[in-house]
């Protein structure tokens, strides 16, 4: 009686990943000396938002360079300092028309939509929470069972441990980690030049073409240098990723007990 994990969630993942790809096509990746987010304080950075009047002593010597290739490069290394930090992404090319994940010191809040359908998704630790319209958890059941599994989900959010293979493949969205590496990955040699200046989030940025790769990135202005948007035009992999809440505090609530049902109550 187990239901599937909706095709809905598998496709928002996929779809995260392909953007971060895409946007981190051209990127020049963090310096051998680049600290993880897990051995970084987060006491020890301020959000982009509350910088302004902060000088910049920041990762990668603040946002002071004037080579924009070492710009793009200081950005990158501060997503890996940071411990907190919330991304939107919007695809170009896919069903999935909205994904926003915040990540936490020790948990994700997640959510997309496709197709018109809401889906959630929580980790905190070892353990997933999601939740998504009950047609798409029966749609793929025998007939049979239907009804059973509709009178037991119904409004509920699902409970799995982390390691479980039904919800394994969330790792590629919920983990912190795994979005750093995907973001900063070296791909090409980055040809960037700087072309202007936006808002984004509130936040002054210096914007970044690297337009033989399609590809524009927006870094705060004073403060730590962090990315706060890029934009990735052309293929497959084509979107928008903004960036948002850098290091402020965030912890994921689980859902109500009386809302959840254990996975391993529905069987196998």
């Amino acid at each position: 009686m187990r239901p599937i994990v909706p095709a809905a969630v598998t496709a928002g993942v996929a779809v995260l990943a392909t953007v971060v790809a895409g946007c981190s096509s051209s990127s020049s990746g963090p310096g051998s000396g680049a600290s993880t987010p897990a051995s970084t304080s987060a006491s020890s950075a301020t959000s982009p938002s509350t910088q302004s009047s902060t000088a910049s002593t920041t990762a990668g010597g603040g946002s002071s360079s004037s080579d924009p290739n070492a710009l793009a490069q200081q950005a990158l290394h501060a997503i890996t300092t940071a411990r907190t930090f919330e991304v939107k992404a919007a695809p170009t090319s896919s069903d999935v028309s909205a994904l926003d994940v915040h990540y936490g010191a020790t948990s994700t809040q997640a959510s997309l939509t496709s197709q018109g359908n809401h889906i959630q998704i929580i980790q905190i630790g070892d353990t997933v929470y999601f939740k998504a319209p009950l047609s798409l958890f029966l749609q793929k059941l025998p007939a049979s069972q239907r009804s059973q599994v509709a009178a037991v989900l119904r409004g509920k959010w699902i409970k799995e441990p982390a390691s479980s293979p039904e919800v394994a493949q969330f790792k590629d969205l919920t983990d912190r980690a795994t979005f750093v590496k995907g973001i900063t990955a070296t791909k090409t040699t980055p040809n960037f030049t700087a072309d202007g200046s936006k808002t984004v989030n509130g936040v002054a940025t210096t914007e970044l073409k690297d337009a033989a790769n399609g590809l524009t990135l927006f870094v705060a202005s004073s403060g730590t240098p962090f990315p706060m948007e890029v934009d990735k035009t052309g293929g497959s992999d084509g979107g928008s990723i903004t960036f948002d809440a850098w290091n402020q505090p965030f912890t994921a609530q689980a859902p109500p007990a009386s809302d959840v049902v254990d996975a391993s109550q529905l069987g196998g």
